[in-house]
């Protein structure tokens, strides 16, 4: 197999030159468009990788020996079809018979394609170059071999002249998978275009986004550089302030970004007004909703709300607390390492009543018979490392069956600000909102704060072991007190 690459301004440039080079017949391996750096130092240029089998280039050579620079030019203008159909009937033959009969070994070498040979009309001798000229008006036996030179035409100008003088089955096999052959090829070559405009589109955006992060970056260079001593003070200390309180870097970044361009510059040399402005920005970033069974009354249309967690984080004890205040409920405890048939005392005080299960099926179950009482369900759903439950599929078969369900994040103010980050990035997607418990006992209010980059709405807050009076809805104002020691 012979392997070429071809270079040229457009597409049909390249084509042209793989034409007339390999051959009709060469396959199109690679297709690249060459841009230079960022299209600015080089002009877009076409790079085609092309292949032809040995035995089609050879056939192809065979022509080419015998046609001079005008009649190449010429031959090579026809269609493909054309092309491939005279290239693979040619066969060089040392003698030729010739009109009256007589051998004769002129022509072009020893393939004899030029030599005179017996045509179907009128006995005519015709050579190639008559063939080749005789659009041109300028062959002196034109006007005596008239017809033949129209039944020439005629084969030419016919999509497969070929077709129509060989009736063998198996040459027509042969010429239907060519073109089946020379379509994909086509079509490959499409596919490759489409792929290079796809890569340069995307090239361009790229090349448009690093242009605005410069822009952005030079302009947030030269507003820095103007900001004076003073500023850069209150600045500093509000960052030193926020890192102090273990406030995420990523939003101190925010903060200072927001006050450079927000802010006049006698207000950024004002430490109070600085850190005003830093309180109002952390109050918005702090995403608040109510939870979904004090929203709907539980008269007209019950809610199923599900707590998760996977470890001990004071979850069972806040939902009894729910339980305690919403009436007509039911709660349903659900967890493969443990059941607890028995009644506690706090189950006893407030009468709830309680379902423990292990089986999804019977949650569901349950649930479907307290909603037609019209009783609101809370499922204490606690996940464990050897719970092999798909919890996604769960919480969507709820949502399928029922109207109202809302699927809460219990986390605890004491664990670690990773474990829980890593808690709620894990149920990120199916939750509603988030309830943290033992507030009273936070010792890092930072932690809680830098929750909120979740873009996860707080829904309401534990804060003792006191049924019912320390459950609390969630409130901005509660995690700045904490974080600031305001009273």
């Amino acid at each position: 197999m012979f392997v070429r690459k071809f270079e040229a301004d457009t597409l049909e440039e390249a084509l042209k030159s793989i034409k007339k080079e390999l051959g009709p017949d060469a396959i199109i391996l690679k297709t690249i468009t060459n841009k230079g750096i960022k299209g600015a130092f080089k002009s877009k240029r076409i790079e085609i990788t092309a292949a032809i089998s040995e035995k089609s280039y050879v056939k192809k050579t065979n022509v080419d020996k015998v046609l001079d620079d005008e009649q190449h030019e010429k031959f090579y203008k026809n269609s493909s079809n054309y092309l491939s159909n005279m290239i693979d009937n040619h066969k060089p033959r040392k003698n030729m018979v010739v009109s009256g009969g007589a051998s004769k070994g002129s022509g072009y070498g020893d393939l004899g394609l030029n030599k005179k040979v017996n045509t179907t009309k009128g006995g005519v001798n015709i050579s190639l170059d008559d063939f080749l000229d005789s659009d041109s008006g300028n062959n002196p036996d034109s006007s005596k071999g008239n017809d033949s030179n129209i039944g020439l035409r005629e084969a030419v100008d016919s999509p497969n002249p070929l077709s129509s003088k060989f009736d063998d089955s198996e040459f027509k096999e042969i010429i239907e998978e060519r073109e089946v052959t020379r379509s994909e090829n086509k079509m490959s070559l499409g596919s490759h275009n489409d792929m290079a405009l796809n890569i340069d589109s995307r090239l361009e955006n790229q090349n448009e986004k690093i242009k605005n992060l410069e822009n952005l970056v030079g302009s947030m260079k030269r507003v820095i550089d103007n900001i004076s001593g003073e500023e850069r003070k209150c600045l500093n200390q509000l960052t030193s302030t926020l890192k102090t309180f273990d406030i995420s870097p990523a939003f101190i970044n925010k903060i200072i970004k927001k006050i450079l361009f927000e802010l006049s510059d006698e207000e950024i040399e004002n430490e109070e007004a600085v850190f005003d402005f830093c309180l109002r920005e952390m109050t918005k970033e702090i995403s608040l909703k109510m939870p979904l069974f004090s929203k709907v009354d539980s008269e007209i249309e019950p809610t199923i709300t599900v707590l998760v967690s996977e470890t001990s984080c004071g979850q069972s004890s806040m939902i009894k607390k729910i339980c305690s205040l919403k009436k007509d409920s039911v709660l349903i405890e659900y967890s493969k390492d443990s059941l607890e048939k028995t009644d506690s005392f706090s189950e006893k005080i407030f009468l709830i009543e309680k379902v423990s299960t292990n089986n999804i099926a019977e949650i569901v179950s349950v649930s479907k018979k307290s909603v037609e009482k019209n009783k609101s369900v809370f499922i204490d759903f606690r996940v464990s490392e050897k719970d092999d439950i798909d919890i996604k599929s769960f919480v969507e078969s709820l949502k399928r069956v029922f109207k109202y369900v809302e699927i809460i994040l219990s986390l605890s103010a004491i664990h670690s600000e990773n474990y829980n980050k890593k808690i709620l990035n894990k149920y990120k997607a199916l939750s509603d909102g988030i309830s943290i418990s033992m507030m009273d006992l936070c010792a890092n209010f930072g932690t809680v704060f830098n929750l909120s980059e979740f873009q996860v709405p707080f829904v309401f807050f534990g804060t003792g072991k006191v049924i019912p009076d320390d459950l609390e809805s969630s409130t901005s104002e509660r995690i700045l007190s904490g974080i600031f020691q305001i009273k």
